[in-house]
């Protein structure tokens, strides 16, 4: 982010599901699995190479065996620029949970305790598709646990300009937890620009997984800069 420059994401995904992947990949039946939830990323930067970053996740829903929870979880840290070409960048990220507030202790993707560690190393490409714009990203992360394994994170995302206004995303989401949950998940949206916000909407399924349920839903993001 350009110094002194603000980007907000507000982001609600929801899913139900009878579906889940046991221990060797396959799916299984279960009791109803639902949830809804809503995360808010902020950039903002602070120089040419340093951007501050935060993000703050609520999380409601029900367990495969009718337990209701909540949780809210929070995270902030640096992002630095190490490198960057007219098509290329490359930069480094570290941060920390920040917050955690849990009604029922659940092992899931998204527990973290307050102090655990991130880092994360994301590069980017610029491209032209004929006449049109677009850009592709990977982003590979691990996530600290105390006293256990580091969670695994690897993250792409393929953009594309369909008109001055338009822009289809496709983004994949894998990743593996210290208690031997796998998940990868594709997303599909579309992102209309209105000024200096954005409208996404789109839909999140999972592919394949270990110990996790087989998630389907819709995903609605707003994006403001200022």
């Amino acid at each position: 982010m350009a110094p002194g420059r603000t980007q907000a994401i507000v982001k609600y995904e929801s899913s139900q599901t009878r579906s889940a992947y046991d221990g060797e990949g396959r799916n299984i039946e279960i009791p109803t699995y639902a949830f809804r939830g809503a995360e808010v990323f902020i950039e903002h930067g602070l120089s040419q190479r340093l951007t501050l970053q935060a993000d703050i996740r609520y999380l409601r829903g029900q367990e495969g065996f009718g337990a209701d929870y909540t949780r809210t979880t929070g995270d902030l840290g640096l992002r630095v620029l190490a490198y960057r070409s007219p098509n290329w960048v490359v930069s480094l990220y570290a941060g920390a949970a920040v917050l955690r507030s849990d009604q029922a202790e659940l092992i899931a993707q998204s527990r973290r305790d307050l102090g655990d560690p991130e880092a994360r190393l994301l590069v980017g490409h610029s491209f032209n598709l004929g006449p049109n714009r677009g850009f592709a990203e990977v982003q590979a992360a691990q996530l600290g646990h105390k006293g256990k394994a580091s969670e695994t994170r690897l993250e792409s995302r393929i953009g594309l300009d369909l008109t001055r206004s338009w822009q289809v995303l496709l983004q994949n989401y894998r990743g593996s937890n210290p208690v031997g949950v796998e998940w990868s998940k594709v997303e599909l949206s579309m992102a209309r620009e209105l000024g200096p916000a954005s409208l996404q909407l789109g839909w999140r399924q999972s592919l394949s997984g270990r110990q996790t349920a087989q998630e389907a839903g819709p995903v609605l993001a707003v994006w403001y800069r200022f």
